[in-house]
């Protein structure tokens, strides 16, 4: 976050170093959904690379806010808040007949 921050305006070959550093961040995050996806384990209908880029904006907002207030109430909060919405909005419920076998 500090470098792409530091590089937005005046060091163009740092921005494109932080760039692809993110690339490859929301890249791993969206093929582990995908992988979540093909095991079960992730709904079918979730956006892999739009849950990659919400997990990765959460943490870096969350960390930013938390470094500037000397807190870690907000990255606490925000990761809380992911936890929340990966269990209710992205995890897979398994079927009844899948729950019996287990």
């Amino acid at each position: 976050m500090n470098t792409a921050i530091d590089s937005d305006d005046g060091n163009p070959k740092l921005r494109t170093k932080a760039r692809q550093a993110l690339s490859s961040w929301l890249d791993r995050l969206q093929s582990i959904a995908d992988e979540g996806k093909r095991r079960g384990e992730v709904r079918f209908d979730v956006d892999s690379a739009k849950l990659a880029t919400l997990i990765a904006s959460t943490l870096e907002g969350s960390h930013m806010v938390s470094r500037l207030q000397r807190k870690e109430d907000p990255l606490d909060l925000a990761c809380r808040h992911l936890e929340e919405y990966l269990e209710t909005g992205v995890r897979a419920r398994k079927s009844k007949a899948g729950a019996d076998k287990s």
